[in-house]
């Protein structure tokens, strides 16, 4: 066994987010990558009830990251949290308060993912959200083999295996043009849908990322 997979094993995760957060001690931005982990280990975050479709679509948008759905993950918990971790505030969003209960549990609960990046010395380390790029490099350099680059107009191609996928209606990046992207997970459904991880977005898609970004990151949710 290799050096990272001796570290891998330590975590009671899937391959892929266990070296997410061994290869995030090396870039410093393991805090911000474990939240990222604790969220993907729980149900859906956000739910949509038929008859408030609409009203709960805007509401998970002003949680959007353009770069990225686990961005988007990791602002939602981090609004939480800084709104005390109430039920109300989730109520409002139309956020589930028992996967967020679930994904602190996992952070620093029961599980207690910061207590064994600490344990194996991976350290601690916050990046702050002016260097959340370094969290998108850790998820696809964990995740490689799940990037895929445009095919057509909303199509891509994995390109490990060539198989076809899309980009879910519910994601941060649909609709913005991006031209590959990469993704730790995949919904089956009548199509393979992704969530994105990180993308490369044409001209115009990034000048609306910059707006939807400004928006997002510097509006505290109450």
């Amino acid at each position: 066994m290799t050096e990272l997979g001796r570290k891998m094993v330590e975590f009671p995760l899937d391959p892929p987010l266990a070296k997410m957060l061994v290869i995030s001690g090396d870039l410093g931005c393991s805090d911000e990558v474990a939240t990222v982990v604790s969220m993907l280990s729980v149900p859906q975050v956000f739910y949509r009830p038929q008859d408030r479709a609409e009203e709960s679509d805007a509401a998970r948008e002003k949680f959007f990251v353009p770069e990225s759905d686990h961005l988007t993950l990791l602002n939602t918990y981090l609004q939480w949290q800084r709104n005390s971790y109430g039920a109300s505030w989730c109520e409002r969003h139309f956020v589930h308060i028992k996967s967020m209960r679930k994904a602190r549990e996992v952070l620093s609960g029961r599980m207690q993912l910061v207590d064994i990046i600490e344990i194996r010395r991976i350290g601690v380390e916050i990046a702050g959200e002016r260097n959340w790029d370094l969290v998108r490099k850790v998820i696809c350099s964990a995740c490689f083999y799940k990037s895929a680059r445009m095919k057509g107009i909303g199509e891509y191609t994995n390109l490990l295996t060539g198989v076809g996928c899309n980009l879910h209606p519910s994601s941060a990046l649909y609709g913005l043009g991006a031209f590959s992207f990469s993704s730790p997970i995949a919904v089956c459904s009548c199509k393979l849908f992704v969530p994105a991880t990180a993308a490369t977005l044409s001209r115009l898609a990034l000048e609306r990322s910059e707006r939807r970004k400004n928006s997002s990151r510097k509006t505290r949710l109450r």
